[in-house]
């Protein structure tokens, strides 16, 4: 699965399109899915997102955006 997602964000910087301006939606995938596409986002300029499934007191679904990075902690 992180091989196909990292396929796709190769496909789109082929075509012209910076990682910046990626975005992987996780929302209603399998768990798997899901977490793949979440780690495939680690130390990469793209981001994934989530939107909520219930709404919040207002109706509206918020979008949660992420943009994650590892780095080792010095100690």
């Amino acid at each position: 699965m992180i091989a196909a997602f990292n396929k796709a964000i190769d496909v789109f910087k082929e075509q012209g399109i910076a990682e910046r301006e990626i975005i992987i939606d996780i929302t209603g995938g399998q768990k798997t899915v899901s977490i793949a596409g979440a780690v495939v986002t680690l130390n990469k300029n793209v981001t994934f997102q989530y939107v909520q499934t219930i709404p919040d007191e207002s109706g509206k679904h918020k979008i949660l955006a992420y943009d994650v990075i590892i780095q080792s902690q010095i100690i």
